[in-house]
């Protein structure tokens, strides 16, 4: 069977990590013997044109690929312009795809702008299309009726949703009442990355924290931060006691490591940046707990990669988290604060969880593999489709 396979949020040669996930569902297809073709469509920010386009075509993994790019000084402007995004894709569709692969089915990923696109041309070649559901923001689109309405109908359109999580499929539901099709396919985690290996003892506790530094509209979702201020409340002797490590980009990671840099603990912390995951996954079998102090998540990939290496979490108490952790393989914090936090960290530092790490890694190692993710993709499609 063949798959349009649409997107505007996919790696890229400048930034490789970028939506990552997006490109593992991608190679889930192809795992489950689905043709794929990947079209990427995405506004991004110029200062040397009003309006450009740039076409890319490549191979990935094996996947063949198109990036459309519209390179324009007004590109927050051009994101919110869906018409001219499908003008484009069609126009490209038909020029380059339709006369050599005519796909048995469109699947979107992201209700914008790809779910939108995925549901105007499933229109124009009279073919069914799937929705893939990752984003957080879904209140971006649901509180402007100018996106809502359109997101609606593209939704109802769709034969089958596919949300990463229940709790985004209860959000979406709640608004556009689609319990029927909706079906919850997680992300993926590579199994030859993420999986169990027997730890060395070491002298100190380690923790891990695998999270983004980024800002929005001044506020972090993500609260790297609060985890500082948490080791801060600690005593000197509990100090020395753990080390912990943060992996992420974003800007505010500067910041926060020039706060700390002349402070007692400093030598407690370190930053190492984004890394590959090969290195995420490595640094995962060493530590001892994985630390997430986050405010909002539609999935959990991080969390569900610690629980593929065995790695206990102790993770913000967020519904969707509760769909990954539970007594067997972490604990949660009730609220994002300092002082929670700290309470947490001096339960890991005396010694007070005990947790089964080859048992946890065995529990889900299968449950976010490429193969199982797309058998099931491969399910619901063939039945779309008879």
């Amino acid at each position: 069977m063949k798959i349009l396979f649409l997107t505007s949020w996919y790696p890229t040669k400048t930034n490789p990590a970028a939506a990552i996930f997006v490109h593992e569902h991608a190679l889930a297809f192809k795992e489950a013997d689905m043709q794929l073709k990947v079209i990427q469509i995405v506004a991004e920010p110029s200062d040397k044109h009003f309006y450009k386009k740039e076409i890319n075509e490549f191979i990935k993994d094996g996947i063949d690929v198109t990036t459309i790019k519209i390179l324009s000084r007004a590109h927050k402007l051009v994101n919110l312009f869906w018409p001219l995004y499908y003008k484009i894709l069609k126009k490209y569709y038909y020029k380059n795809i339709h006369s050599d692969f005519k796909p048995d089915l469109i699947h979107a990923n992201v209700i914008y702008p790809a779910g939108i696109l995925g549901y105007d041309l499933s229109k124009d070649l009279s073919i069914p299309f799937t929705l893939t559901e990752h984003w957080t923001n879904l209140n971006w689109v649901f509180g402007k009726p100018f996106f809502k309405n359109k997101a609606i109908k593209a939704y109802k359109s769709a034969s089958k949703i596919f949300p990463v999580s229940k709790f985004l499929g209860d959000q979406i539901n709640a608004v556009v009442g689609c319990n029927h099709k909706t079906k919850v396919i997680p992300n993926i985690v590579n199994p030859d990355m993420f999986h169990f290996k027997a730890k060395e003892p070491q002298e100190t506790i380690q923790l891990l924290c695998v999270t983004n530094f980024w800002l929005n509209k001044k506020k972090m979702h993500k609260r790297p931060d609060v985890l500082i201020e948490a080791i801060k409340l600690l005593e000197k002797r509990d100090q020395k006691k753990i080390q912990l490590t943060f992996i992420g980009r974003g800007g505010k990671q500067e910041i926060l490591r020039k706060e700390i840099e002349n402070s007692d603990i400093s030598t407690r912390i370190e930053f190492l940046g984004g890394q590959p995951k090969e290195e995420i996954a490595n640094r995962m079998q060493k530590a001892d707990f994985l630390l997430q102090p986050t405010e909002k998540e539609t999935f959990g990939v991080v969390i569900a990669e610690a629980a593929c290496t065995g790695l206990p979490c102790i993770v913000t108490e967020l519904e969707v988290l509760k769909e990954l952790i539970d007594e067997q393989n972490g604990d949660f914090v009730i609220e994002n604060t300092p002082d929670h936090w700290a309470e947490k960290l001096k339960k890991i530092i005396e010694g007070e969880y005990s947790f089964e790490r080859e048992s946890i890694a065995e529990k889900y190692q299968n449950r976010f593999s490429y193969s199982t993710v797309g058998k099931s993709y491969k399910s619901e499609i063939e039945a779309v489709l008879e």
